[in-house]
């Protein structure tokens, strides 16, 4: 009987960098690290890699969701038949349920509810409900490689907040804080009927030895810099080979706990992607003058024919920064989209603090919003960590708009800049540097809430990497805006309305001292 062929990936040209991983892949054996700059074929390359050697079994694990569809997609266009591909949750919950460390029922939650954990610890202190305090050190403690909870996992932030309520010593309090955390997390067992992401990623950290994958010979570990201890100490554990690919000047999750395991890691080989098939030359030059301020000892090379899909975007640093963007177009008459992520999650939150003040709790969405009895009680809950913290910026948004009546109407006012729900190219989309990452468009405009008056060679790796980021998602044109500064720009006016560009028509080189 005939066998049937199967299809291989149809490769492009390929650089020498990634040629160079390819042939690296074949010779060694150990672990590789690739530090890739932005736009420089971190999918193809691992791609090409699944291709090239048919007779090995790949499994990609993706940052998030979105990146795993994408490439999902990838691979189904490319007929691709030995990867599969995961999000890091995912992985770690069908190991949790593989091992025996949650029963097959088991259904996975977004994050620890408070009322979960005061039905199991007694969260009362002296009149004070404890129970945010106990979340935040239960939730520190997760994302660490660490085995036990301790005082370590209570927060800077949490040690003052309890020195404020209660003045003197605090030590019995922090003490029980950490007993109830440890209550708390015992009662997370096999017989649990569901069970928080960062919870059974933690108990997979803890309880598996080997949490390599059956019948993988590899692994591929897409954006590295951006995950956090304890999945680093699950990577680590794999007796697979592990291939890490990142670009360390994209860590921009430090908040959430993660750091550059790229920097850490064990590899054989480490290798580079510096040509971005993203943006043209101009733009490469642009991201050289961040580099080269204290960033990195790396050089992105543009590529000529970048493509310019047509897209224009405004990035902020900031959702406040993205209303008043919005604002500014508004008023002006041009036509834009909020990001959509953005706008729902807004309007969505803008709801259920207008729910809170009129005391209409039960139409509240959130259960830890719907516990309080007014707004003013937003910023003491957050500090206590009844709520999350961005209520609080939520709500100074609403204040700086006048009121739930106005924000509203403003809000309502610019969703409906865009009559048509069909984006047209010459439309502009408003969205933050978080929300922009793993996106690229053709024109990019910094957005004001960029502006500080700290040196670039001062600002911290975060804000730097922000930076880099925002400017980093330009295909052919870059407005830099309040960043002029950062580039040298001659033009000390820059500003809004009054931008200076850099385009691929027009050398950015022209405009640098």
């Amino acid at each position: 009987m005939k066998q049937k062929k199967v299809p291989k990936h149809k490769v492009m040209t390929l650089t020498k960098e990634q040629k160079a991983i390819l042939c690296k892949y074949k010779s060694t054996a150990g672990n590789m690290k690739v530090l890739a700059l932005a736009g420089t074929g971190k999918t193809t390359t691992l791609l090409s890699l699944c291709s090239d050697n048919t007779n090995v079994q790949f499994c990609y694990l993706a940052f998030n969701r979105d990146i795993k569809q994408e490439v999902q997609s990838k691979i189904k266009k490319t007929k691709i038949y030995n990867l599969n591909t995961y999000t890091h949750n995912s992985f770690c919950f069908n190991i949790a349920k593989r091992e025996g460390i949650l029963p097959q029922t088991c259904r996975p939650v977004p994050k620890i509810r408070l009322k979960d954990i005061r039905s199991h610890v007694c969260t009362k202190y002296k009149k004070m409900d404890l129970a945010g305090h106990v979340r935040r050190t239960v939730e520190r403690f997760l994302i660490t490689n660490d085995a036990e909870i301790s005082e370590f996992h209570i927060s800077p932030r949490t040690k003052e907040r309890l020195q404020e309520k209660f003045a003197g010593n605090i030590s019995t309090i922090i003490q029980n804080i950490v007993s109830m955390a440890k209550t708390y997390f015992k009662t997370i067992d096999a017989n649990c009927a569901y069970v928080p992401h960062d919870v059974y990623v933690k108990l997979v950290q803890l309880h598996c030895l080997d949490p390599s994958p059956p019948n993988v010979d590899t692994i591929l570990l897409d954006e590295a810099q951006d995950i956090n201890p304890v999945f680093a100490s699950i990577v680590s554990k794999m007796k697979c080979r592990v291939i890490a690919v990142g670009d360390s000047h994209q860590a921009i999750y430090q908040f959430r706990g993660a750091f550059n395991y790229l920097q850490k890691m064990e590899a054989e080989t480490t290798l580079t992607l510096t040509k971005s098939f993203r943006y043209v030359p101009e733009i490469a030059h642009a991201i050289n003058i961040l580099l080269s301020k204290g960033m990195s000892l790396l050089r992105a090379e543009g590529f000529q024919n970048a493509v310019d899909r047509g897209k224009r975007a405004i990035i902020c640093r900031t959702n406040s920064g993205c209303i008043q963007e919005a604002l500014v177009l508004d008023e002006k008459g041009i036509l834009f989209h909020l990001d959509a992520t953005f706008k729902n999650q807004f309007i969505q939150d803008l709801r259920n603090l207008r729910f809170l003040s009129e005391c209409r709790n039960d139409l509240i969405g959130d259960e830890d919003l719907k516990r309080l009895t007014s707004v003013d009680q937003i910023k003491e809950a957050a500090h206590d960590g009844l709520i999350d913290e961005h209520w609080v910026d939520t709500h100074n948004i609403v204040l700086s708009m006048g009121g739930f009546e106005q924000a509203e109407q403003v809000v309502h006012r610019l969703s409906n800049n865009r009559k048509r729900k069909l984006m047209r190219s010459e439309d502009t989309i408003i969205t933050t540097a978080h929300k922009s990452k793993g996106k690229s468009y053709g024109s990019v405009t910094i957005g004001s809430d960029f502006h500080t008056f700290t040196p670039f060679e001062e600002k911290t790796i975060a804000e730097k990497n922000l930076v880099y980021v925002a400017c980093s998602r330009a295909e052919v044109e870059l407005v830099p805006g309040a960043l002029w500064k950062m580039f040298g720009l001659q033009d000390s006016g820059s500003s809004i309305g009054k931008l200076v560009k850099v385009t691929a028509n027009k050398k950015i080189k022209e405009y640098f001292k």
